[in-house]
């Protein structure tokens, strides 16, 4: 059952290097992480934290894992995910359980990540030679029925890191009953940055247990590292065999042309909506007073979605045909 709540790292280039670590402070645990497809050029990452531990955390867990992957095909925004992940499990009434989840999506082709927290532990942004904390809050699941979450989305350039990680790390403690803490966590990030996502993932643990130097765990500690990598350049380019063009023969016709030429501000302006509808979406008043609209957006929202990954597609064909 462990083994399932803990999946493989997905093996498809999706722009990302992603790595994983997890030790239980018993045989199973109850921390939990999770990738979703969101489509061909899109993922979900979650990664939450069961109250209490052991098998009942564990199989409760299982529940919140089940009730993400049916909502998985909705490919609904992180606040919205929250807030509909919060109603099911509300609905479930497992009385003294609750869980903390961060959920995020990446957009591979506009490196596009959105992220929103359910009273998880508050993901590190390692950008431009600073790693900060996302200074994002909100509510664990199972405890209020209606709950609206905030998003946060940023564009990630090539290194950037995102580090999500359950309290169980950053609690960690000494003989001397000291805590590793985020800022040892954050000065980590800062001085190798340069590591691949898995050599600092494997860095982390082991200077977290040189730290602990023996205290057994007193909480499972759970630990994702997304890197942002270079996004893909046609085979063509980076073979360096780019054919030559025939002298005045264009590869790629007028309409052609003039089609590349408005796609990055059709991308805009659907980026934009989108936008719009998130916000409008983590609005309670929405819920409260035109209840009627939600449904609406959310659709909208899913076709938004769509058509930004066809044009991303048509973007990427059109590049390679220069």
């Amino acid at each position: 059952m462990q083994g399932a709540l803990l999946p493989a790292v997905p093996k498809e280039d999706c722009g990302l290097e992603i790595a994983t670590r997890y030790i239980s402070a018993r045989e199973v645990g109850g921390d939990l992480y999770d990738f979703l497809r969101y489509g061909p050029q899109q993922l979900g990452i979650a990664l939450g934290d069961v109250s209490g531990k052991g098998t009942a955390a564990a199989l409760y867990g299982a529940v919140g894992i089940g009730i993400l992957r049916s909502l998985a095909p909705l490919k609904l925004p992180p606040a919205e995910m929250l807030r509909r992940l919060n109603q099911v499990i509300c609905e479930s009434k497992i009385e003294g359980r609750f869980m903390t989840l961060c959920f995020a999506t990446w957009q591979r082709g506009r490196q596009k990540l959105r992220i929103a927290n359910a009273g998880q532990s508050q993901p590190l942004l390692w950008k431009s030679g600073r790693c900060e904390k996302l200074r994002l809050v909100g509510f664990p699941l199972g405890i209020f029925d209606e709950v609206v979450y905030e998003e946060w989305s940023t564009t990630l350039d090539a290194g950037d890191i995102v580090v999500l990680y359950s309290d169980g790390l950053a609690e960690s403690m000494n003989p001397e009953g000291d805590q590793f803490g985020v800022e040892r966590l954050q000065s980590l990030v800062c001085s190798n940055a340069k590591l691949t996502a898995a050599q600092l993932a494997e860095l982390i643990f082991t200077e977290v247990a040189r730290f602990a130097q023996g205290v057994p765990a007193a909480d499972d500690r759970t630990l994702v590292i997304l890197k942002a990598t270079a996004p893909s350049a046609p085979e063509e380019k980076k073979s360096g065999n780019r054919p030559q063009r025939t002298p005045g023969k264009a590869k790629l016709s007028y309409r052609e042309n003039r089609e590349l030429g408005e796609l990055p501000a059709r991308l805009e302006a659907l980026e934009k909506e989108q936008g719009d509808i998130v916000a409008r979406l983590a609005d309670a008043a929405l819920y409260r007073d035109q209840p009627d609209q939600v449904t609406p957006l959310r659709s909208r929202h899913a076709a938004i979605e769509e058509e930004l990954t066809r044009l991303l597609a048509r973007w990427e064909e059109l590049e390679a045909k220069k």
